[in-house]
């Protein structure tokens, strides 16, 4: 595995954490257990390796994303669409330069 689960967890958790206080339905125990799935697939196909941090922002991210979906009657987000918002996501994150 290219990633720590602890930290694809950490980062489902502080998503269901934060959608609960905006939003009424909540992600069932399924449904975090699919995305988690589908996430552990894509991060693993990413070709580089991805910061502890940038794992657990993303996760709460894209958990925050699937929420709202659910809330407004929305699919969830396919794998595709998870690697095309990572791909971005990463390119994003790592065009900061570090002193």
């Amino acid at each position: 595995m290219k990633f720590d689960v602890l930290d694809l967890k950490k980062g489902l958790s502080n998503g269901i954490d934060r959608a609960s206080f905006y939003l009424e339905k909540k992600l069932s125990v399924e449904d975090s257990s699919n995305l988690n799935t589908k996430l552990a697939i894509v991060f693993n196909a990413y070709p580089s390796e991805l910061n502890a941090r940038f794992i657990t922002f993303f996760t709460e991210l894209v958990t925050i994303a699937e929420t709202s979906r659910l809330n407004y009657q929305e699919p969830f987000l396919e794998k595709e669409e998870l690697k095309s918002f990572l791909e971005h996501s990463a390119a994003f994150f790592n065009s900061f330069t570090h002193p």
